[in-house]
């Protein structure tokens, strides 16, 4: 699951959890500025358009274990008016070699500066 706390808007930071993930596993939290689409991979689905962003982590809990793990990151937003209105897409991927894919992808999540 990915979850954001705090008010995305300028000059404001905001947190991205990554939670219920696999335990001490690589992860990632990416974002883009193109908007959202819908690719098939494995049983995940890449919800977000190309160029994607990362930001690369790794969960906490231990190794293997499955949905003990969280990730976070946290971004401020400049406080400049040319960001208000700005809409970013973001999705959390953990890599997990229990699923099909090789890894795990959270919902979809709309950022929109305020």
């Amino acid at each position: 699951m990915l979850e954001r706390a705090g008010i995305p808007s300028l000059g404001r930071t905001v947190t991205l959890t990554l939670t219920n993930a696999l335990g001490g596993s690589f992860a990632a939290i990416a974002a883009t500025f193109a908007g959202p689409t819908v690719q098939p991979v494995g049983s995940g689905t890449i919800l977000l358009a190309q160029p994607v962003f990362p930001i690369w982590l790794t969960t906490s809990g231990p190794t293997g274990v499955p949905g003990v793990g969280q990730a976070a990151t946290q971004l401020t937003v400049p406080n400049a008016t040319a960001f208000y209105g700005f809409v970013m897409h973001w999705q959390g991927f953990v890599l997990d070699g229990g699923s099909a894919a090789g890894f795990a992808a959270t919902s979809g999540l709309e950022m929109v500066i305020r």
